[in-house]
């Protein structure tokens, strides 16, 4: 007698589809102690002892400062001009005494004891 032939499972591959991801829901950290809008917008300014920074502050300064009127606009470029020099001085004065520091650190034989 004839039985009839054993059939196999085909096994069928499927692609594996990983589970699409959920969102985090972060806490909105907002109150008194902090600020919402950004401290300076949109406008980057160099390191405070650089000569580009001391003198985009500076005429930033001047152009809040005298937008007002004449006098204070001519008031606020004479105290900007000043207040550069000053800096500009400052500044000068603070990388010669860093360099004059860094010689003397390394053991130059140039250096002044």
């Amino acid at each position: 007698m004839n039985e009839p032939p054993e059939v196999a499972s085909v096994v069928v591959p499927v692609p594996y589809t990983a589970p699409s991801p959920q969102p985090v829901a972060y806490p909105q950290a907002t109150g008194p102690f902090i600020p919402t809008t950004p401290l300076i917008q949109k406008r980057t300014y160099s390191s405070p002892l650089s000569f580009v920074g001391a003198t985009r502050r500076t005429i930033a300064w001047a152009r809040r400062s005298g937008s007002g009127s004449l006098p204070m606009g001519v008031l606020a470029a004479v105290a900007a001009v000043l207040w550069l020099l000053v800096m500009y001085v400052f500044i000068v004065g603070w990388y010669v005494v860093a360099f004059v520091v860094s010689r003397f650190r390394a053991g130059s034989p140039n250096a002044r004891t």
